[in-house]
């Protein structure tokens, strides 16, 4: 008589291949949160430099744009306290034909972070002046504004002007605007942002 043979696994093979499955699975999961780790630690730094090259840009243009001329505003172009810099600046333009004015702008650090304020356009000598009063009580009271805006993360900063060869503190020019400035930003992680402005010729278009 004969005998068939029986087909299948035993408990223990069974075990141990689901063993192993939980091995490989438990390898792959490892492999995916390292990848997702890595492209959020990625990304995460590629936004911080956005913003930091976003937060510079508006520097940048608030210095090309510094008003110069002499029409009879009794403001200064820029004042410099030691920690609070204010500045008076073209507005930027909406239309080509159109003149929108000037404006005032604020900086400082202060709470962790790079602050801006910006006052809105004006056209006339006294929204001038109120504009700046405005810009001063903002840096002085320390407090929230609508007109502020949070730009960067940072530590201190430090400002100085270009005057012939070399760089010198601001409160050391007050009778004329400098041709470029310097800025030195000390970020959270003790690393220095520093960048040079020259201010635009007046024959080029304000930003």
């Amino acid at each position: 008589m004969k005998t068939s043979s029986q087909s299948g696994f035993t408990l223990l093979e069974v075990m141990l291949a689901l063993a192993v499955l939980s091995v490989l699975a438990g390898l792959s999961w490892q492999g995916v949160n390292t990848l997702l780790t890595t492209q959020n630690r990625v990304t995460a730094h590629q936004n911080q430099w956005l913003v930091r090259d976003g937060a510079v840009a508006q520097w940048r243009l608030d210095w090309q744009a510094l008003w110069v001329d002499d029409t009879g505003l009794t403001v200064p172009a820029t004042q410099w306290d030691g920690n609070h810099l204010i500045l008076l600046r073209r507005a930027p333009l909406r239309t080509q034909t159109l003149d929108d004015g000037l404006m005032v702008v604020a900086w400082t650090v202060r709470d962790g972070q790079w602050w801006r304020w910006a006052s809105p356009p004006f056209h006339t000598q006294g929204a001038g002046q109120a504009a700046w009063q405005n810009a001063v009580q903002w840096t002085q009271q320390n407090q929230s504004a609508a007109q502020a805006l949070a730009l960067l993360p940072a530590q201190s900063w430090q400002v100085t002007y270009r005057q012939g060869e070399g760089w010198v503190n601001p409160s050391s020019m007050t009778s004329k605007a400098p041709t470029a400035v310097r800025l030195r930003l000390t970020l959270p992680d003790s690393d220095t942002l520093s960048v040079d402005v020259a201010r635009a010729p007046p024959s080029l278009e304000r930003p």
